[in-house]
């Protein structure tokens, strides 16, 4: 139950920094932002790290494990940095509902490609069904005027888009290094510093913005949500991690994109629309309860004793 609370209050942060967010970011801003999180991230999961290895006795993972963590830091700098860029065109909570609805989608093509299964044409329904109630979001939205059909908004959703894809590959690259024995905290001490030398690299590729940013007087406040609404939840979530089911897990934390609507209702001048709200969460239940349904039917399949042909004899 400790551990529930922790993951429920990870969301309730992470939701209500990127409720704040809403309407409330620039391109520079978001990149300051990435690197003042994901590098707290490293610094944090660093220590931890090296006090896990002081103290641990277990055999060190074998060292061909540099290509994976490479394509997991990869595929971690452009999701996370393209999400919240993707904030400053596009409203927070219809960005994180897009990026949660692509997934089954993601997963199903990735199974395709590698060589499918059963479950594959499920998800790819799932996917399709789960991604169209987001679009249906997105037309409620410009409908009521909330957000206005132009380049930008295009831009915004298609890199959300991106960013969800990006998001469905982490936890098979993750699967992977945890087959050659990389425990997670050595995963996450190292899956977060191409992201933040990335963002670095963006603020110095545009000088005049990154400095009106870090010496302007929003700098605190973004400081402040890369910290608290950033960092801390992938922290809280780490400590919860070992102690309950990844389904589950994954299950509580679906409750963030509509905290994050909630959150951006009371802290930003986004009305309530409860048929938004409901599309939102139908999409939700798409993305997390089709897979599940999914996968215990295939199991159910498996576990079902095969029929023996029967055989007649005659006197």
């Amino acid at each position: 139950m400790k551990y529930a609370l922790l993951i429920i209050a990870a969301a309730a942060l992470q939701a209500t920094g990127n409720g704040l967010l809403t309407g409330n970011i620039d391109g520079s801003e978001s990149i300051v932002l990435s690197f003042c999180a994901f590098g707290s991230s490293a610094i944090i999961f660093g220590l931890l790290n090296q006090r896990r290895r002081l103290t641990s006795t277990a055999a060190p993972p074998p060292g061909n494990v540099r290509v994976p963590l490479l394509l997991m830091n990869i595929a971690t700098a452009l999701a996370f940095i393209g999400l919240y860029w993707s904030y400053s065109m596009f409203p927070a909570p219809l960005a994180s509902a897009t990026g949660i609805a692509i997934g089954p989608l993601s997963v199903s093509l990735i199974d395709r490609l590698t060589g499918g299964s059963r479950r594959s044409n499920g998800e790819l329904v799932v996917g399709a069904v789960s991604l169209g109630l987001v679009l249906a979001v997105a037309s409620r939205s410009i409908s009521l005027g909330t957000v206005a059909l132009d380049g930008a908004f295009v831009l915004g959703f298609g890199i959300a888009i991106a960013a969800g894809a990006l998001f469905a590959c982490i936890p098979i690259l993750s699967h992977r290094l945890g087959t050659t024995g990389v425990g997670p905290v050595r995963i996450l001490a190292h899956r977060y510093h191409l992201t933040y030398i990335a963002a670095f690299a963006i603020l110095m590729a545009t000088p005049h913005a990154a400095m009106d940013t870090i010496t302007g007087p929003r700098l605190p406040f973004i400081a402040c949500v890369a910290l608290i609404g950033v960092a801390l939840p992938i922290f809280l979530l780490q400590l919860s991690m070992k102690h309950v089911q990844p389904v589950f897990l994954a299950l509580i934390f679906s409750i963030q994109p509509s905290l994050t609507y909630l959150a951006a209702v009371v802290a930003t001048e986004l009305r309530f629309d409860a048929i938004s709200f409901v599309l939102i969460n139908a999409s939700l239940c798409v993305a997390f309860g089709g897979p599940l349904l999914l996968h215990r039917r295939e199991r159910a399949r498996r576990a079902r004793p095969a029929l023996r042909p029967t055989t007649t004899t005659t006197a």
